[in-house]
């Protein structure tokens, strides 16, 4: 697991392991080739095999993997993997590369809407992106989220111009800090964003784990576009903040 050459990894195959061989692994979005052996293998059973040998996580179940992608949404460019420990503690860990620069989560459809005026909603986390997206309103999100958000002012530098952003974190400071911080860079890069903030939600705060935007759309009788167009101005709850 040392570097990378365009699409592949210099890496110990899943197969090859036993022989402790650095391999060439080619990595798509269908999974993976080695080419001293051979072997094809879907992300799950790359991701399982990193988590086992690497980490030393074989209580952790994947459940979820999700796929950054080129504008063209061919090569893949990272992958992130989603575990749950047998206590239910969520746990994310990246693609064999381990790269973390900054990215837009859904970037080749957020390129696509790019010369119509979108609306967008900015969220914390993939899982919040994936089913917004599925009931019909594009969502994205920056890779790692708020546990990496050093990286964000440049994924921002991807959005289409003429969107309109509607910001949207988790119930929990942690979230809502790096929220925060998009809001600032949005504005900063000519922007004029929108917030959803979690009291619209009904949700009370956190410091760490708090309810999102997905566990609201679950409860029956909530309307999604009807909560987007509450959102309020991003400057609203930046002077709130002075006040406190």
């Amino acid at each position: 697991m040392t570097r990378r050459l365009g699409n592949e990894v210099v890496a110990v195959c899943p197969n090859c392991f036993e022989d402790n061989i650095a391999c060439n692994i080619h990595i798509t979005k269908e999974g993976f080739h080695c080419s001293t052996c051979k072997e094809l293998g879907s992300m799950k059973q790359l991701f399982e095999f990193f988590a086992e040998e690497y980490f030393n996580l074989d209580a952790l179940k994947l459940v979820e993997t999700y796929l950054y992608t080129d504008v063209e949404n061919k090569d893949l460019d990272i992958c992130v993997g989603k575990y749950k420990t047998p206590e239910g503690k969520r746990f994310y860990t990246y693609n064999p590369v381990m790269l973390r620069r900054p990215m837009l989560f859904a970037l080749p459809i957020i390129q696509a809407t790019a010369k119509k005026k979108n609306l967008i909603v900015f969220v914390d986390g993939e899982k919040d992106a994936n089913i917004l997206t599925h009931k019909g309103v594009l969502a994205t999100t920056s890779l790692g989220g708020s546990y990496n958000y050093g990286l964000v002012s440049l994924a921002l530098l991807d959005l289409p111009k003429n969107s309109q952003i509607i910001l949207c974190g988790k119930a929990d400071l942690h979230s809502m800090k790096y929220i925060t911080k998009v809001g600032v860079e949005l504005k900063r890069i000519g922007f004029s964003p929108k917030i959803i903030t979690p009291e619209m939600m009904g949700f009370e705060m956190k410091e760490f784990d708090g309810d999102d935007i997905s566990t609201w759309v679950s409860t029956k009788g909530n309307n999604v576009r009807e909560l987007i167009a509450n959102a309020i101005d991003f400057s609203i709850l930046e002077n709130m903040n002075r006040q406190h």
